[in-house]
């Protein structure tokens, strides 16, 4: 059996949190958050395409605030 490279993403998640965090994650990328920015240029020098790493950003952003909401953080 062969694989094939899918060219989209999943849809198993909650469509109104994939678009209202996609380009939040866009904004990240863009602003002076150093360890985002890290992350995301790293990801582009492995070779990885742009909006693979915008949604590498997006899953990192959503592990950092969940972690924030178990804490009671703000």
């Amino acid at each position: 059996m062969v694989k094939r490279h899918v060219d989209r993403s999943s849809k198993k998640s909650n469509k109104y949190l994939r678009h209202y965090m996609f380009p939040a994650s866009m904004a990240t990328v863009g602003s002076n958050s150093v360890v985002i920015r890290e992350f995301f240029q790293r990801l582009l020098g492995r070779g990885k395409h742009h909006k693979v790493a915008v949604i590498a950003v997006t899953r990192k952003l959503l592990c950092v605030i969940w972690c924030l909401l178990r804490r009671g953080e703000s």
